[in-house]
């Protein structure tokens, strides 16, 4: 049995690999940085694009990580909200919402925040759930992925799986998060691509499991 899975999934199927009998696991653009250092790049990257100022980056990127290390420590969802709509109310150049939705909008995003899933995403470690792997393991990313950015990622795979003999590692430099070929790897740029994931990738992906040892498949 292979376990392979996409971004979450490909941690999942790592986490995964020492509790059932996976002869190997494929991590399609999985994290292997910090699951925190991740959101807080995808963040950045997201308003960038919606033209936010250096000023406004910094301010979202401090309230982000106030909100985290709140979830984080068990902070119930309105402490997280709390904490939330202040920064809202002083984002730079303005507030970006009347009182009432400043405090509407707090709540919901407490409530992701603070949501058992997202909460236990924050405390993952990567790099220790791939120093456990022991089967082999390939990990496959996009060098345009704006969501698990390839290059970052690849080089903490690798960080990671030092001590595994078995550990391999591609990059496709024109691919995205999904493994479409992409222009920017932008989230917007998504639906109109052409439907992913490229030949190319599935062609690797099995032309490694194919080229495992016999003793590594038995």
């Amino acid at each position: 049995i292979a376990l392979i899975g996409h971004s979450e999934g490909g941690l999942v199927a790592a986490a995964a690999a020492g509790a059932v009998p996976a002869r190997a696991v494929v991590m399609l653009a999985g994290p292997a940085v910090p699951v925190e250092v991740m959101l807080h790049d995808q963040a950045r990257a997201i308003s960038r694009e919606a033209g936010a100022s250096a000023a406004q980056l910094a301010h979202e990127r401090g309230m982000n990580e106030a909100a985290f290390a709140a979830a984080r420590g068990g902070a119930g969802t309105v402490e997280v909200a709390g904490i939330i709509a202040d920064r809202l109310r002083t984002w730079p150049g303005a507030p970006l919402a009347t009182p009432e939705e400043i405090a509407a909008n707090a709540e919901v995003m407490a409530g992701i925040i603070c949501a058992p899933a997202y909460r236990g995403t924050l405390r993952l470690e990567p790099g220790a759930i791939l120093a456990a792997v022991e089967a082999p393991i390939l990990a496959v990313y996009g060098g345009k992925d704006r969501q698990v950015a390839g290059h970052a990622n690849r080089a903490a795979f690798v960080r990671a799986t030092a001590a595994n003999a078995s550990a391999a590692t591609m990059l496709f430099d024109d691919l995205n998060h999904l493994f479409q070929r992409a222009g920017t790897g932008s989230i917007g740029e998504y639906e109109g691509l052409a439907p992913g994931p490229e030949q190319a990738v599935l062609e690797a992906v099995s032309g490694w499991l194919e080229r495992l040892p016999a003793a590594q498949l038995e």
